[in-house]
């Protein structure tokens, strides 16, 4: 495939999972049982975290004797066109089948969801989880760089990466330290070199020393199988652990705990091939179980919502042996529409009192670092409002703050809220419409949607457009975007009489503002719940409407005093409220997993 192979990257990496059981419902994001800072606090030791990226950061698929393909856009693109066209390509039918499969997610999630960014071969999700690890960690941590890209000829990337850390971190990130530059031929000397770091690092450590580690690693795309390490042989995952546990001093107590990212997966044509699968959910649940931020998973399962991934999953839709789906019964009379604002709802947006809107990307945060020295003024103001906002723990809860969320650089979105969007439409069933109701509908903003919509189809697997857009009348409030919604429903109902059952989902920040005091016609709206019965009395007498509004809004008060309005993105309780409206019933939400 000439056209795909120059875009591969040429890093070399690896990742090993067989059936596992994971969450019900699929989360970007993660409640955890206490602050994750408090609970590394509890552990008086240090810990050691080796990260391989290729494979862990992003999803890529072994091509033996060549460099992994690079899972992104525009490889996904270049082989859905091939593959239109009736053009042979191996290679571009086996990147399709492997981003329609289930990933380790488990549930209706694909490999598709975790494409990566356009600027840098990392997936923002798989980054955003990484993060978490760390800050489960503690102060007394140390990031080595494990992977491929620890080699000078990548430091430009490895560069990059530490920016995209630090803007999730909400502080400056460097990588620690790098293991050795010595060959790495595959999986074994990766392992050997890793141990190689842990003895050197514990001979400066005393008999009281406590150390964890863990590392993160697709080991080349391979299992841990038949391996020789220095004359130890390791056939394992188990093994290999009780390996770097041996290469350490006596004098140090160890404990080691390997996350291995790879699947062997089979493609509709009956080839094999390795993918490394990405730091999954379920990854990232044991490392922070492994780190005591949540308590033992298999306490926190609950089995008729569980989902079990096979080794060998299919493509979505088929039949597969060992999966089992919480599946959502969707009424052939039932009809959903969902009206989508996307600023505040697939972004963070902050506005204050004077109605200064911000962009919450990397680059305004990083120019807000350098304009911000504590003094208030107006130059600085938007800066003092960024940083504020960013260290804030966000609708997520637990230790996950604003900073975690911050936009493409393509597009103002952020791939976690797409993800979840994602996830949403593809629970409400094929008798569905998604209209745009955000200000993005307006014709000066037609390439950011074209570009929205290209995003969307690529995590979908299929072509994407928004089947509607409310009308373009003059919107200066959110009750007039309230209005213009109730507009379209009284509308779309008339004009489809033979369906009387539908069911509104509403996803929108209101202009960053509460729902209060609010007049649409004739009719006072004073709260959300008064926001959905005035939309569901929009609807012709003999049609039934049932209307969920998920207000995407926080009011927030800055170390200053100031008093800043935000959109909050579809938060992870967001999330869960519309699974719940959309399924009738409450598939997992984040206190039924995690105490906050």
């Amino acid at each position: 495939l000439a056209q795909v192979v120059p875009l591969r990257y040429s890093v070399t990496a690896s990742v090993d999972v067989s059936a596992v059981t994971v969450m019900g419902c699929l989360q970007s994001g993660l409640e955890t049982s206490s602050d994750d800072t408090d609970s590394a606090n509890k552990f008086k030791g240090e810990t050691l975290i080796f990260l391989d990226i290729d494979g862990v950061l992003n999803v890529g698929i072994r091509d033996p004797g060549n460099s992994p393909f690079s899972f992104n856009e525009t490889n996904i693109s270049i082989a859905q066109k091939l593959v239109k066209d009736d053009t042979q390509s191996d290679i571009a039918d086996m990147l399709i089948a492997v981003m329609r499969m289930h990933s380790c997610d488990g549930n209706s999630s694909t490999f598709g969801d975790f494409l990566s960014r356009n600027d840098l071969d990392v997936c923002d999700i798989f980054i955003h989880r990484f993060v978490k690890i760390i800050r489960a960690a503690g102060d007394k941590r140390r990031v080595i760089c494990s992977s491929s890209w620890r080699r000078p000829k990548y430091a430009d990337r490895v560069n990059h990466l530490q920016q995209i850390i630090s803007a999730y971190m909400g502080e400056p990130f460097v990588f620690d330290d790098r293991t050795s530059l010595d060959n790495e031929q595959g999986g074994p000397d990766r392992l050997r070199l890793i141990g190689d770091y842990i003895a050197d690092y514990c001979k400066t450590k005393t008999v009281e020393s406590k150390v964890r580690v863990v590392v993160l690693d697709d080991f080349y795309y391979l299992p841990i199988q038949g391996w020789t390490c220095g004359g130890a042989v390791v056939d394992s995952l188990q093994a290999a652990q009780s390996y770097l546990e041996g290469r350490a001093q006596q004098t140090a107590h160890i404990r080691v705990q390997i996350v291995h990212t790879y699947k062997s997966v089979l493609l509709p044509s009956g080839v094999e091939v390795q993918v490394g699968t990405g730091l999954s959910l379920r990854h990232l649940l044991s490392s922070l179980q492994f780190l005591g931020a949540v308590e033992p998973i298999d306490d926190l399962m609950e089995p008729e919502k569980a989902v079990t991934i096979s080794s060998s999953p299919g493509l979505i839709g088929d039949p597969q042996e060992g999966v089992t789906v919480n599946s959502v019964q969707h009424s052939e009379q039932v009809e959903t529409l969902i009206f989508l604002d996307i600023d505040g709802v697939l972004n963070v947006g902050i506005r204050d009192p004077e109605s200064t809107s911000v962009a919450f990307t990397e680059a305004n945060i990083s120019v807000a670092r350098k304009l911000f020295t504590g003094d208030i003024t107006s130059k600085a103001k938007g800066s003092e409002m960024l940083l504020g906002v960013m260290h804030m723990k966000s609708s997520d809860g637990s230790s996950s703050t604003y900073g975690d969320f911050l936009s493409r650089n393509d597009v103002d979105v952020c791939d976690v809220f797409v993800h979840r969007l994602v996830q949403i439409m593809r629970a409400t069933g094929e008798r569905c419409k998604v209209i745009v109701s955000s200000s993005w509908r307006r014709p000066k903003y037609a390439l950011g949607l074209e570009k929205l919509q290209q995003i969307i189809g690529v995590y979908l697997g299929r072509k994407f457009q928004f089947d509607d857009r409310t009308a373009l009348e003059d919107e200066v409030a959110g009750q007039d975007r309230l209005r213009i919604i109730g507009d379209y429903i009284a509308m779309h109902c008339r004009n489809n009489q033979d369906t009387t059952n539908f069911k509104v989902l509403v996803l929108d920040d209101f202009f960053y503002f509460p729902i209060h005091d609010w007049m649409c016609g004739s009719t006072k709206v004073a709260s959300v719940l008064s926001a959905e019965q005035y939309l569901e009395s929009c609807a012709p007498s003999a049609t039934q409407v049932r209307a969920r509004i998920i207000h995407t809004y926080e009011s927030l008060t800055l170390p200053s005093g100031s008093n800043v309005h935000v959109g909050t993105g579809l938060g992870l309780q967001h999330f869960n409220r519309a699974l719940e409206f959309i399924s009738n019933d409450r598939l997992l939400a984040p206190s039924d997993a995690f105490a906050l």
